[in-house]
């Protein structure tokens, strides 16, 4: 006899494929006429670019840039730089995987700068494309058990379903005209991106998100090259992404991530770098879940024939809360062996970020590298690098184990004052966006079988057992293959164990 068994699904995003793709870099330029020669190196920065990710048959493929500045000393002391840029291309196979999406991540490995002369500069390194490919899998979960007297213990358990999965890549683009009151440029030291979204709103199969692109130039100013200033300019963000099965009441994850951003100066009708042309491309990865109650089948068993029970530890996730969260990190760092007297420029980057349970609540930490570009006391200028770490609790948030969050983490200001001779006050301002959800890892039966290797057993039309005191009626139930409702009605029991130790009447139907 077959059992008639009632199924549900649990959707999640499963992560199908990963490959980190390396592309060794080993590159020199000349400097060109407007460059002076260089004296000292203070810094190269090497930033990997992905401007598109594409997939034909097996086969992944990311191109981009990398963007190399090259700031240092010339040979009259001042600060000097050479910009240039390398093509970026990586691929990856995928073997047999279809109706997957495909993010890529690029990342540097190392580098080393040298100049080989003081019109020639070489550098050495290794950046890398993690490529990722995602699809919605399902899981099936057992919920009853319709023919043969199936029995089932059931619990319900609130949890998310994912809905689908969606990605988009979009530019942002503007020309930007320093105010009058703002010194031109003389060169262009850094720049900086940082992404906010403001709000999200589901429609039926479409999301609609608002936000911001802050970039922050860091430029010599022209007329005094040992002048650094800073200039800020934001760029408004209004995208509709299309989200197969999206419902106006799904849980959407959105998740911002800057590719790619160019910032070129030029000069005015005047002749004045007044002019800076801002070029990005913006990456957004969304997950839609289902809010939803499961019916989740812990035992279960049938009293017209032997079953089977296949179990399987299934995480279930839930929502907790959603993280828009401001934290300010203030920390000293050690500055004494290099004789600072002044930090002309302090940024810095958020390495990572996580989520935590604990006790009281929940906790979000994460690591920070912080830069400085510092003149000493005898005018030479260094740039230093620091770590700085942060944990602070989650306002509103409950007890909670096993916590886990999908989190976007940027430094928004990072200021730095000197505190003596020992070293600088940091302080930066971050903020925290994301979901925060609980995995609960249970074993439940996902499917049943009838049991062929189970022996026969003669029963007759009733027992007698004698019970222990708290014994649970489902495991005596199951035991001589009957109902718990029976054996309630069969002996005036309330409840779903034995109060006392007592003697039963075990029907069997």
């Amino acid at each position: 006899m077959e059992l008639a068994l009632k199924k549900e699904t649990l959707a999640y995003c499963g992560c199908e494929f990963e490959k980190s793709v390396k592309q060794n870099l080993d590159l020199g330029w000349n400097l060109p006429d407007y460059c002076s020669d260089i004296q000292r190196i203070m810094q190269c920065t090497v930033t990997p670019c992905i401007s598109g990710v594409s997939v034909s048959g097996a086969r992944a493929s990311a191109v981009g840039e990398v963007q190399v500045r090259l700031v240092y000393l010339n040979d009259q002391g001042r600060l000097d730089v050479f910009y240039e840029t390398t093509q970026l291309s990586a691929a990856a196979e995928l073997g047999d995987l279809q109706d997957v999406q495909v993010l890529a991540l690029a990342a540097v490995d190392y580098v080393n700068a040298r100049a080989a002369s003081p019109r020639r500069f070489t550098l050495s390194g290794a950046v890398s494309v993690l490529f990722r490919a995602f699809r919605r899998k399902t899981q099936a979960l057992l919920c009853d058990i319709e023919n043969c007297g199936g029995q089932t213990k059931t619990e319900a358990v609130a949890c998310l379903s994912l809905l689908s999965c969606a990605e988009k890549t979009f530019d942002l683009s503007e020309t930007v005209e320093l105010p009058e009151q703002v010194k031109p440029m003389e060169k262009l030291l850094r720049t900086q991106g940082v992404l906010r979204l403001d709000s999200q709103r589901a429609v039926t199969g479409k999301l609609l998100l608002r936000g911001e692109l802050t970039v922050t130039m860091c430029y010599l100013a022209s007329g005094d090259p040992q002048e650094i200033l800073h200039y800020e300019h934001r760029l408004p963000i209004s995208q509709i992404i299309e989200v197969p099965l999206l419902t106006e009441d799904a849980l959407c994850e959105t998740v911002l991530r800057l590719q790619c951003l160019r910032v070129t100066a030029r000069t005015d009708s005047a002749g004045a770098l007044r002019l800076v042309d801002v070029a990005s491309s913006v990456s957004a990865f969304v997950r839609a879940y289902e809010k939803k109650t499961q019916t989740v089948v812990t035992d279960c068993y049938a009293t017209e024939l032997a079953v089977f029970a296949k179990t399987q530890e299934v995480p279930f996730c839930s929502h907790l809360q959603s993280l828009d969260q401001g934290v300010r990190v203030q920390s000293t760092v050690e500055l004494s062996e290099h004789n600072v007297q002044t930090v002309e420029d302090a940024w810095a980057e958020c390495a990572q970020c996580s989520v935590s349970g604990t006790e009281t609540g929940c906790n979000v930490a994460g690591d920070l590298t912080v830069h400085l570009l510092c003149r000493l006391q005898d005018g030479d200028m260094i740039q230093i690098e620091r770590s700085v770490s942060f944990s602070e609790p989650i306002p509103g948030s409950v007890p909670a184990q096993n916590v886990t969050g999908a989190l976007m983490g940027e430094v928004q200001t990072c200021a730095a004052e000197i505190r003596g001779e020992a070293g600088a006050e940091i302080t930066l301002d971050c903020r925290l966006q994301g979901e925060v959800y609980g995995v609960q890892n249970r074993t439940v039966c996902v499917d049943a079988f009838p049991d062929t290797a189970a022996a026969e057993r003669k029963i007759s039309a009733l027992t007698l057992y004698f019970s222990q005191a708290g014994e649970s009626l489902w495991d005596i139930a199951k035991h001589y293959r009957t109902s718990v409702a029976a054996i309630r009605q069969e002996n005036a029991l309330d409840g779903d164990t034995v109060p006392e130790e007592r003697m039963l009447l075990v029907p069997h139907r």
